[in-house]
């Protein structure tokens, strides 16, 4: 039997996989060479002061959804606007009544099995690939492709703590108000959205891509340290081409949820001191955060 402690870890860990898989389709989305040319003004940096509000500056930070203690170890000036703010606002909740809640979005609950969706061959690879990274097999018969693509575009979890969720942790036993833009079934929803088509070519992708998967990894992670926006989304076009089921995801990954995390945030910065951490991959670009913001009469300045 599963503990519930187990259980919700195990729910922690395939949502830092959701957030991983959301970071690399965002960066697809970013290297559409349909894009126009974009001013170079966002292009570094992920610690922004956001000043402009009548209750004084808020901060908004760029994440990566990894566990890298590279990453979750927060940089000084982080930890300083961290420490100074009086709430934090992630992109969704993390709390275990909301993890628990949307377990079974993942789930094939209408007798439909992942082998009969996918054909013998590829179920025989995923069942591989889910043993090569210590992953229980059986659970390829319990879940939907695209959260099977999820749990095999990362590495092996350590306990789920990446930046967004020791963020949260942290604030929480601060006792610090803590807000979500959306909520984890919004997130979901996108993926749960997509026809079995596409669902079934994201996962055929993942598998013919995973041996690169970590290096991939390594090369954004490098980029995110190096606190540069452009060489992350220069990488994503390097590393990948655009397959129909990106494409397809774009606009409800990228474009629709950057207006709506700008709308919902609105709160946050008319209270001011608010600390707001976002993948990094949302903040840049002409339909970024950063230049969304902009337009709405704020004023940005990088801090780190």
């Amino acid at each position: 039997m599963i503990s519930g402690r187990t259980h919700t870890r195990r729910q922690a860990s395939i949502f830092g996989a959701l957030l991983a898989l959301a970071f690399t389709v965002l960066a697809f989305a970013q290297a559409n060479p349909e894009s126009p040319d974009l001013s170079d003004q966002f292009d570094r940096g992920l610690l922004w002061r956001i000043d402009g509000a009548a209750a004084g500056p808020s901060y908004l930070l760029g994440t990566m959804h990894v566990e890298d203690p590279r990453i979750t170890e927060l940089p000084a000036p982080v930890q300083e606007a961290f420490n100074n703010s009086n709430s934090l606002t992630t992109e969704a909740l993390l709390d275990v009544d909301q993890l628990l809640m949307v377990g079974t979005e993942l789930l094939l609950t209408d007798g439909s099995t992942l082998e009969g969706l996918v054909g013998s061959d590829l179920y025989t690879r995923v069942t591989q690939a889910m043993q090569e990274r210590g992953l229980l097999p059986q659970m390829a018969t319990l879940l939907k492709p695209w959260a099977i693509a999820v749990l095999l575009s990362q590495p092996r979890s350590q306990g789920g703590m990446f930046l967004d969720r020791r963020l949260y942790e942290l604030a929480i036993e601060r006792g610090e108000p803590v807000f979500g833009l959306e909520s984890l079934s919004e997130q979901i929803q996108i993926f749960n959205a997509m026809s079995i088509d596409d669902q079934v070519e994201l996962l055929q992708q993942t598998l013919t891509h995973i041996n690169s998967i970590p290096g991939m990894i390594e090369k954004l992670t490098q980029a995110y340290l190096d606190r540069d926006l452009a060489a992350l989304t220069d990488l994503a076009n390097e590393q990948f081409a655009l397959s129909g089921a990106h494409s397809r995801l774009k606009q409800d990954l990228l474009l629709d949820r950057n207006v709506r995390m700008v709308e919902r945030m609105a709160p946050r910065l008319s209270e001011g001191n608010a600390f707001i951490a976002i993948g990094a991959l949302h903040l840049s670009g002409t339909a970024g955060l950063l230049n969304l913001l902009q337009q709405q009469g704020y004023i940005l300045t990088r801090i780190y």
